[in-house]
């Protein structure tokens, strides 16, 4: 019998490698299209980009990024090592344990911590395992699952929204800048900081507020709640 080919998704090297080939084939055809590099028009006066240009683009791209690209590489190093001794977890877990009976504290302490890890790393695709969790002990504590999302969410996302050394947005946003731009590194990371906590503020606000009336409401969600008085 013969076995049928299991179908893979292209890799993210492939894709990236599949988008340059295709941008260096459309600047040909557009007729006023001048490869750049760095500030200076290729000097031939080749219009588009060749297939040298094509090759050399990655090499090039890492090299004028070499400080995000060796933080990633690091960043990476040490999500692998979060994940692989569970230490994150095991701290929710123990967290939890220790404020028993007073999870409403919980809310704002977690929401920080995600939020931290969304500032400085980009943590939220990486917060899935957590919805589970939470949703599970916000259950136990009288509210409903839509608590512990909420927690992870918005906590994560205020993060990510105010990004001040997150590589993935800042860095990758200041690299891609022509060298000629002027970047103030500490205004930026001022203002992403009056983002982040203004927004994590104002969602640790509204997720107590939510949280306290499932509570009152003996873990029923108010919005079935209220769905149910208008039908």
């Amino acid at each position: 019998m013969t076995k049928k080919k299991s179908r893979s998704m292209l890799s993210a090297f492939s894709i990236i490698l599949i988008l340059i080939f295709a941008l260096g084939i459309i600047s040909n055809l557009l007729p006023e299209a001048k490869f750049v590099e760095g500030d200076i028009v290729n000097g031939s006066g080749t219009v588009g980009a060749t297939l040298s240009d094509i090759l050399m683009s990655p090499i090039l791209g890492f090299e004028s990024a070499i400080d995000v690209s060796i933080f990633v590489m690091v960043l990476g190093g040490f999500l692998a090592i979060i994940n692989k001794t569970g230490a994150l977890e095991t701290g929710i877990k123990v967290l939890v344990q220790k404020l028993k009976g007073r999870e409403l504290v919980l809310i704002p302490i977690l929401m920080f911590i995600f939020s931290i890890g969304g500032t400085t790393y980009g943590m939220l695709e990486e917060t899935v395992g957590f919805y589970v969790l939470l949703a599970a002990t916000m259950m136990a504590a009288g509210m409903d699952p839509l608590v512990g999302s909420a927690v992870v969410l918005l906590g994560a996302g205020s993060g990510v929204l105010g990004s001040t050394i997150n590589p993935f947005a800042t860095g990758a946003a200041i690299s891609a800048l022509p060298s000629s731009t002027s970047v103030n590194q500490g205004l930026i990371i001022l203002i992403a900081t009056f983002l982040w906590l203004t927004t994590l503020f104002i969602s640790i606000m509204f997720v107590m507020s939510y949280a306290k009336r499932v509570k009152k409401n003996k873990g029923v969600n108010i919005f079935i709640i209220k769905r149910t008085e208008v039908s």
